[in-house]
């Protein structure tokens, strides 16, 4: 079971603040059940500034918390964060395509070290 809340504010003519915080509560399963916590939780923060009327230049931190306790394994035990760099494109009024690069912050090891995204949105 999950919840995510999200909200996104115009702070100016052209900059977007969004972000949002989720939890979600773990059932007990047969893989490594004696570390497992009980619930997990997540957070984003973002900013988007729309300089262009068809792209958009974003920036995002996402951070989760471990779903495993008591664990020396780093990528286990430990909550990672993410900081992300990219761009929307608006190819028409229905559809997007998302650009965009990811690196792990804080904690090194935790996460992918590096990701790429590359997103089609059709509405």
């Amino acid at each position: 079971v999950g919840l995510r809340v999200q909200t996104t504010r115009k702070i100016s003519r052209r900059g977007t603040l969004y972000g949002g915080l989720g939890f979600a509560w773990l059932e007990t399963g047969d893989v490594l059940a004696e570390l497992r916590q009980n619930w997990a939780g997540t957070f984003t923060l973002g900013w988007s500034w729309q300089q262009w009327s068809r792209v958009a230049l974003k920036v995002q931190l996402d951070g989760q918390t471990s779903p495993y306790r008591d664990t020396e394994i780093q990528q286990l035990g430990d909550e990672s964060m993410q900081l992300s760099f990219g761009a929307s494109f608006l190819l028409s009024d229905k559809s997007v395509v998302d650009i965009g690069v990811i690196e792990d912050e804080w904690k090194v090891n935790v996460s992918p070290d590096f990701g790429v995204l590359v997103r089609y949105q059709r509405y």
